[in-house]
Order: C-alpha cells, then sequence, then structure tokens
C-alpha cells in the first residue's frame, strides 16, 4: 500500500496559542494526532506528552498483528491519561490540562484506531469522506440518544463540550 502523508497545524481564529501535536511514520503505518483542550492550563502540554507516549510505545513495540496492535494502542492510552493526571497533580498549574487524541495503526491490511475526544478519523473512499469515529462529546450523546437531531446538533450552543478526554478524569469509559 502506497501512502502519502502531510501534517500542519493552525492556532485557528480564536485561541493565542497552538495546543495541537501529531505524529507521522509512513514506514510503520502510524499516526497520532492530539488537541490540546483550548481554554484549558496547558493544552499543549497535555497534546505533546499523548503523542510522545503513545508513539513511543507503539514504535518500540511495533505489534504484528491488530488484536496485540489493539490492546498496545489501548494501554498506551491509559498510560497517557493516567501520566498527564499525575503531572498536572505535580504542578498545579498545569491543573485541568488535557487533550484529545487520535491515532491510526495500520497492520497488514487492517487499521486500528484510538479515539478519545473530538478529534475525528475519516475514511476517503472512491472520492468521498467517511467519518468513522464518533465525537466524545455532549451533543453527539443527544444525538445517538435519539433526544438530538443531527442537524441542531451542528448549530448546538453545547457542540463544544466534550464528555471525554486525557487528563480529565481517572478512567476514560
Amino acid at each position: 500500500m502506497n501512502w502519502q502523508t502531510a501534517a500542519i497545524t493552525h492556532v485557528g481564529r480564536r485561541r493565542p496559542a497552538n495546543e495541537d501535536a501529531f505524529f507521522n511514520d509512513v514506514e510503520r503505518g502510524f499516526f497520532v494526532v492530539a488537541d490540546g483542550m483550548g481554554g484549558h492550563a496547558a493544552g499543549e502540554v497535555a497534546s505533546e506528552m499523548a503523542v510522545e507516549r503513545v508513539a513511543g510505545v507503539f514504535v518500540d513495540s511495533a505489534p504484528r498483528d491488530p488484536q496485540s496492535t489493539e490492546r498496545l494502542l489501548a494501554d498506551a492510552v491509559r498510560t497517557a491519561n493516567l501520566d498527564i493526571l499525575a503531572r498536572a497533580e505535580r504542578e498545579p498549574e498545569k491543573s485541568g490540562m488535557g487533550t484529545t487524541l487520535t491515532s491510526l495503526a495500520i497492520v497488514g491490511d487492517k487499521a486500528v484506531i484510538a479515539h478519545v475526544g473530538d478529534s475525528r478519523a475519516y475514511r476517503l473512499r472512491a472520492g468521498v469522506f467517511e467519518q468513522i469515529t464518533l465525537d466524545h462529546t455532549w451533543v453527539e450523546e443527544q444525538v445517538s440518544a435519539g433526544l438530538l437531531p443531527r442537524a441542531q446538533a451542528r448549530v448546538h450552543p453545547f457542540a463544544n463540550i466534550i464528555t471525554r478526554a486525557l487528563g480529565t478524569q481517572p478512567e476514560l469509559l
């Protein structure tokens, strides 16, 4: 399989600092993106920590089958979460830091995704993008429960409320 990748981050229009971090390893077929939670203390620290932990574990272990890759990524994400919480506890000025994270590992002909938050993974097939992760947001939970129409979700005032992110609680589920 041939890969072409590109990565760039941009501060955006609303924030004074960039809180994104990413890792691309085309040879291993492994990619990670994290977006520090805007408006929270040290979001850029949390995103960098998450990417370093998850990428480091994957690169060091290089699993060869989808099941072990899934276990490895889940463990790495849980560890990154605990690392971020521990650092925030040691450094009170970073209290409340958090980040989203989405990673993709290609193992043989399978794709393994680890996902927390609202940084989305899409598949491009035949010129059409398909969202393959669900946002961990209040609005998405309401849509999934049938309490809010998808059309209203796009403009809902709570659309940016994330219900799951690294560094915000000890358990991710």
